[in-house]
Formats: C-alpha cells, sequence, structure tokens
C-alpha cells in the first residue's frame, strides 16, 4: 500500500463531495411542493438559480404577479428548509411553455390535506351521500361542507362569481 499526502485525499474527497451534492436548484425542486402548496406548486416551476436568485415559470402573469406579493414570505420558507442563502425569487410567465413539467406527486400528503380541507369535503361527508342535503337555491344534492360555508352548492356559488347581478334582483 502506497501513502498518499493528506491534502491530496482530502481534495479528492471534496470533489467526491461536490459531485454528488445535489444543485441548488434541485433542492428547491424537492421541497417546492411543502413550501408553496399543492395548487401554487401545480402552477409554477422553479428554473434556475442564479446568483443566489430563484427564478420561477408561472402559468400566467396573473399567477406571476400574486405571487411575487408572497415572495419574502416563500423566500423565507424556502431558505429554513433547504439551509440555502436564497435572497430573492423572480417569477415570470415567460419560460413556462418551455420548462419541462416535474413529475406529479404520488399521493402525497400534502394533496390528501388540501382535498380534505375543500368545501365539500368539511366533516368527511363528501363520500356519505345519505348526508347530502338539496341546495336550497336549485335543489341539487350538495356536500354539507358546500352548504356550510356559501349556504348554497358549488354550481349556485360560481353562477354569482360569473354574473354580479344578485339572484334576488333577476
Amino acid at each position: 500500500m502506497e501513502f498518499q499526502r493528506l491534502d491530496t485525499l482530502l481534495g479528492r474527497l471534496r470533489q467526491r463531495a461536490i459531485a454528488t451534492a445535489p444543485s441548488p436548484l434541485q433542492q428547491v425542486r424537492d421541497v417546492w411542493v411543502e413550501v408553496v402548496g399543492a395548487v401554487v406548486a401545480q402552477k409554477t416551476r422553479p428554473t434556475s438559480v442564479q446568483r443566489q436568485t430563484l427564478r420561477v415559470a408561472t402559468e400566467s402573469p396573473t399567477w406571476a404577479q400574486n405571487l411575487s406579493f408572497e415572495r419574502h414570505r416563500i423566500l423565507d420558507r424556502l431558505n429554513a428548509t433547504t439551509g440555502l442563502e436564497l435572497t430573492d425569487i423572480r417569477f415570470s410567465s415567460g419560460r413556462w411553455r418551455e420548462t419541462p413539467l416535474p413529475p406529479p406527486p404520488l399521493d402525497s400528503d400534502l394533496q390528501r390535506q388540501a382535498w380534505a380541507a375543500h368545501p365539500s369535503q368539511a366533516g368527511g361527508a363528501a363520500t356519505t351521500r345519505s348526508l347530502w342535503r338539496p341546495c336550497p337555491r336549485c335543489g341539487v344534492a350538495a356536500p354539507p361542507g358546500e352548504l356550510q360555508r356559501w349556504s348554497c352548492c358549488s354550481l349556485c356559488v360560481r353562477l354569482d362569481w360569473a354574473d354580479p347581478v344578485p339572484p334576488e334582483s333577476r
């Protein structure tokens, strides 16, 4: 066995560690759904990290603008979760189409939690149709969570949001 200099061995170990360490972008992608939530993660894709600034492609300019207002909160959570020292996040819809879709998380806890919090799932009654009650406006059976939250079914709420004229004035 031949002896080698300590600095040579340490240099090789350092190179091996650098080669196997995940990139900052990969670290961000690994925790992205956890940090921003399942809904936002579907509309966004981290694309690069340059000079401590994360660049994120968004589905539309509206998403980019809304998320830019939340960038400090997202940045704090990313830095705390990954240990990175990112200084800013830039959201843009410009690279949305050219950025490949990440593989969807398979039945993640976050998706289950988000779905359990949905109004149609409130009280766990969505799967038990016998607990559904008729909507007071249209008569269609609706989950109790929707009736509790909006006083009508989600279809009637959607019609109200699309048409600003109150139903009483029609």
